[in-house]
């Protein structure tokens, strides 16, 4: 875990073999008034937008729908980079 939010402890590419950690420091973000005022400035509405999370709850909706039955279910989404089919496998000591 990194030293702070702004902060990240990695171990990337060759850095792996030898175990070699080093911080990340994560670019300033706005919070989401910063990202409101400039959305009312510009006209235009930023990501993730309120379709968008319609589709992320209508995918996690139909990975419920899965399990519940067991089976693969068929996600239609008019825009997405969620997969079109999802399967949630059931465990075997799963109750019914």
């Amino acid at each position: 875990m990194g030293k702070s939010y702004n902060e990240l402890e990695v171990c990337l590419g060759e850095d792996i073999h030898k175990a070699k950690w080093a911080t990340l420091q994560a670019p300033q973000t706005p919070n989401i008034y910063q990202r409101f005022i400039t959305d009312i400035k510009t006209g235009k509405h930023g990501e993730p937008d309120f379709a968008r999370g319609a589709e992320i709850q209508k995918a996690l909706d139909t990975c419920f729908e899965s399990d519940r039955i067991g089976q693969a279910v068929k996600l239609k989404l008019p825009r997405s980079d969620v997969p079109a089919r999802t399967r949630v496998r059931k465990p075997k000591n799963a109750v019914p």
